[in-house]
């Protein structure tokens, strides 16, 4: 699930490339959106249930997403030309990025709350927590290799 659109990134900029070698596309701008809302989702997965679904939610989630992808955007112009972009009528380099990692870093530490999404139960997070996942996926350490080293297999 997208979180912000490509109108709403680009609303963030005074002007962006439309022509040469820099041009950033609608096509670039939809993937990196896709890329950063799936980010989104894995930072907020082991506290709420998912997808998001709440007004209030939705909002502080599409913050998050549109400075994250402007960010990039940013970071691509300035590389490739040497050119600062500006976003409201300020200079936009990595402090956009901050602002949107600051927002999902709150939500993990739950100094922010989506107060209108759905916590997971405890026995969901244990289920989710990386001690449990490890324990499912990973083998016994005690147990006898398949395959060994410098001996005749078959």
């Amino acid at each position: 699930m997208a979180y912000c659109t490509i109108d709403e990134v680009k609303s963030l900029f005074l002007a962006l490339p439309t022509s040469g070698t820099t041009k950033i596309t609608d096509t670039e701008i939809s993937s990196w959106i896709d890329e950063e809302s799936a980010y989104i989702d894995s930072m907020i997965k082991p506290k709420y249930k998912t997808p998001t679904t709440g007004t209030n939610s939705l909002l502080i989630l599409k913050k998050a997403c549109t400075y994250l992808v402007a960010s990039r955007i940013s970071f691509i112009i300035q590389k490739s030309t040497g050119k600062v972009l500006k976003v409201d009528d300020k200079t936009f380099d990595m402090e956009a990025m901050a602002q949107g990692k600051d927002i999902l870093n709150a939500l993990k530490k739950q100094t922010i709350i989506l107060d209108d999404e759905d916590l997971l139960t405890p026995l969901e997070e244990t289920y989710l927590s990386k001690n449990v996942i490890d324990d499912v996926i990973w083998q016994d350490e005690d147990m006898e290799p398949v395959f060994r080293k410098n001996v005749t297999q078959w």
